[in-house]
This record gives C-alpha cells, sequence and structure tokens, in this order.
C-alpha cells in the first residue's frame, strides 16, 4: 500500500505537467521559427527548391514530414494546430525513448524520475511543443540510443545505425552525437566487448543513409550551396551571443537540475553510464561553441542530464523520501508557474486572427511581405532571402562573403505585394509606399494595398 502511496505522488506530477503541456501545445505563443518551418515546406508543396528557389539553413528531411498536414488541412490555422499535435506526439515518443534508455543505464525508478525531470524543464518543453527540425532530430536520436542499450538482437542493432542516420539528416548537429556514439563503439571493440564486424554493418548502414540522402540533395545543389546555408552562415553568424543568458534561464526556470546533474556525474560506476555521463558533459560543453545558442540548444543536455539526475533521485528516495518530495515539488512548482503564464509571453491568439486576416485579403499568386515570419505562411515571398532580414541577420552575414543586391523598396514597387510589414523599412521608403499602402486599423504595422 506504502509503494502504491509512493508512486501515486510521481505519477500525479506527471501527469499534472503532461495536462499543461498539453496547454501549451494548442494555446502558447508561435515562435517565429514555427512559421519559418510550416511557411517552408508549402514552398517546397509549391514545387520550390530549397537553396536554389528560396534561401533555408537547414536540412530539408524535416519540412517533407510537414507537407502531409498542410496537403490535408489546407492553407488554414488547423494546420499549424495540427503540426502542433504532431510535435507533442514527437514529445511523448522522446520521453519514452528517454525513459527506455534511463531503464536500460539506472533503474525502472530512475527512468521514472528522469521524465518528471524532462517534463518539468522550461528550458526543454517549450521547444519541445514547437514546430521545429529539433524535435524530430532529438526523438530519432533517442529511439537510436534506445535500440543501441537494449540490443535485445542484430536487428535492433542495425536499426540503432538507420535511427541515427535519420537524425543526422534532420539536422546537421545530430553529427556530433553520431560521432561520440562511433566513439563509444569503438572502444567496445578494442576492449573485445563488441566484434569489429557488428560495428563496421554498424557504420556502413549509418554511412549508407547519409550516402543516400546527400545524392537526394547533391542531384539538384551544388556542394558550395550546400555548404554555405547549411554550415557556413550558421558558423558565422553576425548576430551571435553567448550561452549565459539561456543557462540563467535553466537555472530560474529549474533550479535544481544543474545541481543533481552535477552530483549524477560523480554517482556513475557502469561503462554505460559513464557514456550517459560523457554525453551530458560534450552536449553541454557544445553550446559554449555555437554562434546563436538558442533554447532548443540545450535539449540534448536536458535529456542525458535527466538520466543522471533521475538517478540521484531515486537513490536519494530510498534514504530520505520527505526530501525527495519536497524536491519533486520544488520543481513541480517552479515550472507549472512558467507553463500556466505560457513561458510569459502570451497566447497564439492575436496571431491566430493575423494569419487568417492575411490568408483571407490575398489569393495564392499574390505577394506577401513579411520582414519577421509572423504571419505569411502560405503566400509567395519578395525575394530569395524571405527570413532574418534584420540588421547582422542572415542576409547580413551571407554579404560578408558573397555579393548579393537587395532593396526592399524597388522589390515591393515591382511585385506589387498584397500585404506588407514595416519591418526592417525604413520611414522614408514607408512614407513612399504610403500612396499605395494604407494601413490595417486593428494590426500594429500591417499594410495592405490600396484598391486602383
Amino acid at each position: 500500500m506504502e509503494k502504491n502511496k509512493e508512486n501515486y505522488i510521481i505519477f500525479w506530477g506527471i501527469g499534472l505537467l503532461f495536462l499543461a503541456t498539453v496547454n501549451l501545445c494548442f494555446f502558447r505563443y508561435y515562435d517565429h521559427d514555427e512559421l519559418e518551418a510550416i511557411h517552408t515546406a508549402w514552398k517546397l508543396l509549391q514545387g520550390q527548391r530549397i537553396y536554389i528557389d528560396f534561401f533555408q539553413q537547414k536540412h530539408p528531411f524535416f519540412h517533407y514530414t510537414v507537407i502531409p498536414f498542410i496537403s490535408y488541412f489546407g492553407e488554414t490555422i488547423r494546420t499549424i494546430t495540427a503540426t502542433r499535435i504532431y510535435m507533442f506526439s514527437l514529445y511523448l515518443g522522446t520521453l519514452f525513448a528517454s525513459f527506455c534508455v534511463a531503464k536500460e543505464v539506472f533503474s525502472k525508478k530512475a527512468a521514472i524520475f528522469s521524465v518528471f525531470l524532462i517534463m518539468s524543464a522550461p528550458i526543454f518543453v517549450n521547444k519541445a511543443i514547437e514546430i521545429r527540425p529539433d524535435n524530430l532530430q532529438i526523438f530519432l536520436t533517442m529511439v537510436s540510443l534506445a535500440l543501441l542499450y537494449s540490443q535485445k538482437n542484430k536487428w535492433t542493432f542495425y536499426l540503432s545505425a538507420l535511427f541515427m542516420a535519420l537524425a543526422c539528416i534532420v539536422l546537421q548537429k545530430a553529427c556530433f552525437i553520431a560521432i561520440i556514439v562511433s566513439v563509444f563503439m569503438l572502444y567496445c571493440v578494442l576492449k573485445k566487448e563488441l566484434k569489429i564486424k557488428d560495428f563496421i554493418c554498424y557504420e556502413l548502414v549509418f554511412l549508407s543513409v547519409i550516402a543516400i540522402f546527400m545524392s537526394f540533395i547533391f542531384s539538384g545543389v551544388s556542394f558550395q550551396k550546400y555548404w554555405i546555408f547549411n554550415w557556413f552562415i550558421n558558423r558565422n553568424f553576425l548576430d551571435g551571443f553567448s550561452c549565459i543568458k539561456n543557462i540563467k534561464y535553466l537555472i530560474m526556470t529549474a533550479p535544481v537540475f544543474l545541481p543533481l546533474t552535477l552530483v549524477g556525474l560523480a554517482k556513475v560506476s557502469t561503462e554505460k553510464q559513464r557514456e550517459i555521463a560523457l554525453l551530458t558533459i560534450i552536449s553541454f560543453l557544445l553550446i559554449f561553441f555555437i554562434t546563436a545558442p538558442n533554447k532548443q540548444y540545450f535539449m540534448p543536455f536536458i535529456l542525458f542530464g535527466a538520466i543522471l539526475a533521475g538517478n540521484v533521485l531515486s537513490n536519494l528516495f530510498v534514504k530520505n523520501k520527505k526530501l525527495t518530495y519536497f524536491i519533486i515539488l520544488f520543481c513541480f512548482g517552479f515550472s507549472i508557474f512558467n507553463y500556466v503564464n505560457m513561458d510569459f509571453k502570451g497566447t497564439n491568439q492575436s496571431q491566430n486572427v493575423l494569419i487568417d486576416y492575411v490568408i483571407k485579403n490575398t489569393s495564392s499568386k499574390d505577394f506577401v511581405y513579411d520582414g519577421d515570419i509572423q504571419f505569411n505562411l502560405y503566400r509567395n515571398d519578395l525575394d530569395y532571402f524571405w527570413f532574418s532580414l534584420r540588421k547582422r541577420g542572415v542576409l547580413d552575414t551571407y554579404k560578408t562573403k558573397y555579393n548579393y543586391s537587395y532593396n526592399v523598396l524597388e522589390l515591393i514597387n515591382h511585385k506589387k505585394p498584397q500585404i506588407i510589414s514595416d519591418k526592417y523599412i525604413t520611414q522614408k521608403d514607408m512614407l513612399e509606399l504610403s500612396k499605395d499602402y494604407s494601413p490595417v486599423s486593428f494590426f500594429n504595422g500591417i499594410f495592405i494595398r490600396k484598391k486602383k
């Protein structure tokens, strides 16, 4: 009876966090990256070619998985909601895969605590419900590790290689984890714990999937273009910043996570546990080398760190149940406060109204100038570069190496978009455009073309 009572408390916490996350999924504001992802998928659906007809700095694999939602739900708000539900399903899958890894490496009790810690980390959850390729990449990575650590037979071993390769073709940054895992396996080969034949077969499966993807990419794109947009711009991004701000956010929203993870690093004993510890350390250190370390870059660290921290709570639970319950309630309180307040950035209601207005007041043939990925999901853009047009953004980064002519006033006068934003347009140019555009009274900074 006492054991059921103990489980009752932790499962109630997980259940309430689940409901809070569902609420975030449906109602929290849209990050501009989410609208960028849907718009990229829409462009691909229209037959536009990535890197050739329009700019993108990510691999297109994820965006192809979004296309069915646009095809089925159409050019509507429902497509955003449906794609958010897709992200939520990936989030649940990631939690389950993380549970499986933690169970194999430590124990079932540690795995339950690790799931709770992931769910109570706003820096992870607020990104996990967003429409972004990071979520598919993280899901595939954790499934790969779950299969690798279970190793019921050779098929799960090779499936692990397949999922790791898929993670790498979703986002380039998964390659770092793939390299670390390969080093782990090579070490096992040297210790004669893994046959060299199995290691080679694993790498062949991994490299074969990568080769198929790259042959698809390079069938229409030169290596130079691929390198510029996927690696050069990301590495040399002018508008970079320090990761300290988001480390502070992690500490403020999940105060016990880092201390528990640090204790967890000192508690490892087996080979598998040391591997998770090393993945935790490396995934954290890599954040310091990223030019613009946004919150999504913390996601691998949170997953690996939560496995270690979950083990700490599991051991503490045996020795001091009251202290463990206090930590659980402490984590729960901080996270629920964040989730109920929508990460202090509001709901998506006004965004939905604006997006719907643009859809209803334009046709499929119209051009729209957004400038900041706030409302244009299903209409044509003015130029090859269509987002991160701010000072020191993607366009300015590209110009540090290549000549490129971009004049927003000339583009608007030439292509005559039906709706424009005043983002990154000077007051002088807006004054000239006022003869053709009138402000939309209920949307700040939005203008519609005058009827003539």
